[in-house]
């Protein structure tokens, strides 16, 4: 017995995030074709250009890190995932995992899961890196990114320890529908 046509492939076909401050920002096909990984990274590193110094977080984003690693080519998957080089897959040197960024087409991404993950897009993805005036990579070495596409989306779930709605919950918990807070004991006295 086999498993074969039991696991049915999942695609994301909307992505979306909002501010106390501006008007929704949502990533989709009018078609309702499924989004490619390519189109997910790229619209996510239009976001610190429209939010501007915002802290972008995400409750729970290990299925949506998923979403963007399934495109990826499995060994740039593997090292976002172990965060080591590929090399390690198989031929294991007991090398330690690091915060490193893995580069792809134009981006330098990385990942540790329950915590963040980040991404950019690189000013010269020939030469990732910052030079000085002869050509030389900076040390230490800093990742060059073009302006205003570094993203860092910090998941939360860890903070909560539950599932959204019981946080949400818990954080409009004495607050009416236009978010006020009620029965404030400083006003009476």
């Amino acid at each position: 017995m086999t498993n074969e046509g039991l696991v049915k492939e999942q695609r994301t076909f909307l992505w979306g995030t909002a501010s106390a401050t501006s008007k929704p920002s949502f990533l989709c096909h009018d078609d309702k074709m499924p989004l490619s990984s390519y189109e997910i990274c790229e619209w996510l590193c239009s976001l610190p250009r429209k939010f501007g110094k915002a802290n972008f977080i995400g409750f729970s984003i290990s299925y949506d890190v998923t979403q963007i690693l399934g495109g990826l080519p499995y060994e740039k998957a593997w090292q976002i995932v172990k965060q080591l080089p590929f090399s390690e897959n198989e031929n294991p040197t007991a090398l330690k995992p690091n915060r490193w960024k893995v580069f792809w087409d134009k981006f330098a991404i990385s990942h540790v899961p329950r915590q963040y993950f980040s991404i950019g897009i690189l000013r010269d993805p020939d030469h990732p890196y910052k030079r000085d005036k002869d050509g030389k990579v900076k040390y230490p070495r800093q990742i060059d990114y073009e302006p205003g596409t570094l993203i860092t989306i910090d998941d939360v779930f860890g903070f909560y320890q539950s599932p959204f709605v019981k946080a949400a919950e818990r954080r409009t918990c004495g607050r009416s529908r236009t978010g006020d807070y009620q029965g404030r004991q400083g006003e009476a006295r």
